[in-house]
């Protein structure tokens, strides 16, 4: 294990880099986001905090160099054995390395910086803490609220889970089954697949915010960095859990750095049940540019969500694969109106994937609605929303019997979302406090309307959108 000189060591340098004004304003401007990453919980995740910083941020070729070695780890043979002591013995040489390289990490900096070459860039501009870009037509939309609330049945006339997508512009379903081409013979075998397909659906229902996320994330990967239609991009477990705003649990006093095993296990999981849900469009107005001109017509398709080429990960003593790294893209019937002239975006707080999935789903579903409102509505300032429509949103119901508790949650979520500037206001437009007073208020409190403000930035990207 490093001794508590070189703990020591690492707390300094850290200290040092943070008297350089541009590393420290960065410092103070991520760190409340992170909670695991305080001082308080442990001196060292300071250090590893600030060589974050430098290595992810820095410019220059001695930087990047030494990104690349991070990325790659130290160069250690993996026990050949699985003994305790072997393990034990790798682990504390791994993270002898470790510290090596962000000791080396951090003189680096400092001399980079004693010779007025120290260079720090802002965040990726669709990873950025404010707003990355995802897909807004109605179809998406409808299929992520669907995939975050779980809300798939199993109807007799299926085979298979079934989520109805339709609304007034589409007619359409999801189902979450096997690969059309997979060949399933028997009556026993296809009641085993049917069982495996509703276990996906039971997931869903307790984790598909997170699957919701996730289908997000590789949008917006995608957007960014896809040059033609057909294009895939390389991610992994660890993008997303970053895409999310958290970050890799230091190593020190006697544990393990990086993300732990059961998170990177819980996206491959919500990886998997995407790689099994298939979108069927009957009919759906769209609209196309051809020649400069806009043309609305009808489509129809079908597709997997996501198309996904290649797993990579560890093998399991089963010989099956804990696969942590994907080659993925959005499914045809959304990437289809993602790329090139038309193609139909939304900017989304990156709030909505800061929330957490379990907790603060009613956070997390609204900044999600609100973002596909504001921008089919483009230019709006101001939305008028029902209170029936918000609760909807969030995927609740009112309690009939005790409605003050959805009322102070919902006002909860709304004070929430304008403290972290997802919306810039609330209130209702009118509302008669009096009613509380009655029996079944609930029913004159839904029909309420509160009116939202969204945040300057929206309204004068959707705009200049509009004008052009």
């Amino acid at each position: 294990m490093p001794d508590q000189k070189m703990h020591e060591t690492l707390i300094k340098k850290a200290d040092q880099l943070l008297k350089i004004k541009q590393v420290r304003d960065i410092y103070e401007n991520v760190l409340p986001y992170n909670e695991q990453f305080r001082p308080e919980n442990d001196p060292i995740d300071k250090a590893f905090l600030v060589s974050e910083i430098i290595l992810r941020l820095g410019e220059g070729p001695e930087i990047e160099e030494m990104a690349k070695a991070c990325d790659r780890g130290p160069e250690l043979n993996i026990p050949g054995s699985k003994t305790k002591v072997d393990l034990e013995e790798y682990s504390n040489r791994l993270l002898q390395e470790t510290y090596k390289q962000l000791l080396e990490t951090m003189d680096r900096a400092l001399q980079l910086d004693k010779e007025k070459r120290l260079k720090l860039k802002q965040p990726e501009e669709n990873f950025k803490k404010d707003f990355i870009e995802i897909a807004s037509s109605q179809l998406y939309h409808n299929f992520r609220d669907r995939i975050a609330t779980g809300n798939f049945d199993l109807a007799k006339n299926e085979k298979w889970p079934v989520a109805d997508l339709s609304s007034k512009v589409l007619t359409g379903k999801a189902y979450i089954m096997p690969d059309r081409d997979e060949p399933v013979i028997g009556e026993i075998a296809l009641q085993e697949l049917q069982e495996a397909m509703r276990k996906k659906v039971t997931d869903l229902a307790k984790q598909g915010d997170l699957a919701a996320d996730l289908f997000d994330i590789i949008t917006a990967k995608w957007l960014r960095e896809a040059k033609h239609f057909e294009a895939m991009v390389n991610i992994t477990a660890d993008d997303f859990l970053k895409a999310r705003g958290l970050l890799a649990r230091p190593g020190g006093s006697g544990r393990r750095g990086g993300f732990r095993e059961t998170q990177r296990k819980e996206v491959q999981q919500q990886i998997d049940i995407l790689s099994y849900t298939w979108v069927t469009v009957e009919e759906m107005e769209v609209v196309e540019i051809k020649n400069g001109k806009r043309k609305q017509t009808k489509w129809r398709g079908e597709s997997k969500a996501i198309s996904l080429t290649s797993r990579f990960g560890q093998i399991r003593t089963d010989g099956s694969t804990d696969a942590f790294a994907w080659r993925v893209r959005p499914g045809d019937v959304f990437a289809k109106f993602l790329f090139g002239p038309g193609r139909q975006t939304a900017l989304l707080s990156q709030k909505a994937l800061n929330y957490d999935p379990y907790r603060q789903k009613w956070e997390k579903r609204l900044a999600r609605y609100l973002a596909w409102i504001w921008r089919i509505n483009s230019g709006r300032s101001q939305e008028g929303l029902l209170v029936k429509t918000l609760v909807d949103a969030a995927g609740m119901k009112i309690n009939k019997t005790r409605p003050s508790r959805t009322r102070e949650r919902l006002e909860e979520a709304l004070d929430r979302l304008q403290g972290d500037e997802v919306i810039t206001a609330w209130q209702y437009e009118a509302i008669d406090e009096e009613m509380t007073r009655k029996r079944g208020w609930w029913q004159e409190w839904q029909n309420c309307k509160v009116l939202i403000t969204a945040p300057a930035g929206i309204t004068e990207h959707y705009k200049r959108i509009k004008d052009k």
